[in-house]
């Protein structure tokens, strides 16, 4: 059976978030849940008690988590989408218990994209940026990683970046995650809130004609999408960046 839960976390785009939905399934011995939005719920495969750094993940075994193993990670996920000060410390639990028994990484990625999210909710930005760098890394390990999740962690890192105040980084990965847009569906793909978002990182760095033709781009994509006034915030903002280019 399936349950739904409203996750008031950060959503894909870097626009205000948005509650993203989240479907947590019942688990008998081994199963995959199934979850769309920021915080995945990744159950499946393998184990040996065996360092992560010392086992590739490709000649992992084919034990699956315990019961036990589980039922933690369904709680860490219930704490983090209740907002629960608890989410950070149980997150951390499922994500050692990962390591420890040697979990596909693609599992393991989730996990931190989650805490991630948990600790930049709460003011935590360089643990939050450093959970999205790992989650990175393991992500683009492993061909098991659906590519629309590595787009989607680009885009929340730079949102991290932004609010440390590092313009380059997150404009280098705002340029990651628009050259993955193809990896989403047909809707999602449609994105001006990403050029918007580079464009102001562009503007910082001073590449005005970047952050013109990234304006130009976004107030297309507002247009199309009949947002009004994004597209005129979007138009003045271009304004800028041609009388500072």
């Amino acid at each position: 059976s399936v349950t739904a839960l409203t996750c008031p976390l950060a959503a894909h785009s870097l626009a205000d978030a948005a509650p993203v939905a989240i479907a947590l399934h019942s688990l008998p011995t081994s199963a995959m849940a199934s979850v769309q939005g920021d915080l995945p719920l990744p159950i499946k495969s393998h184990g040996e008690d065996r360092s992560l750094e010392q086992f590739p993940f490709s000649t992992l075994g084919t034990q699956p988590p315990s019961a036990e193993a589980q039922s933690l990670l369904r709680k860490s996920f219930t704490a983090a989408q209740a907002g629960l000060p608890s989410a950070d410390a149980l997150l951390t639990q499922s994500i050692n218990e990962w390591q420890r028994t040697r979990q596909p990484a693609d599992e393991l990625a989730a996990i931190y994209k989650s805490r991630a999210i948990v600790r930049q909710q709460a003011g935590r930005l360089e643990d939050a940026l450093a959970d999205l760098s790992k989650s990175l890394a393991l992500g683009q390990s492993s061909d098991a990683t659906d590519p629309a999740e590595v787009q989607r962690t680009f885009a929340l890192r730079a949102g991290v970046e932004q609010s440390l105040g590092k313009w380059k980084a997150a404009e280098e990965d705002l340029s990651a995650a628009i050259d993955r847009l193809d990896d989403l569906d047909a809707l999602e793909a449609t994105n001006p809130y990403l050029y918007a978002k580079r464009a102001a990182m562009r503007m910082r760095i001073a590449d005005y004609a970047g952050a013109a033709e990234d304006t130009e781009r976004a107030e297309l994509d507002f247009r199309a999408i009949g947002d009004k006034i994004q597209r005129v915030l979007s138009a003045a903002e271009g304004a800028l960046a041609l009388y500072g280019a």
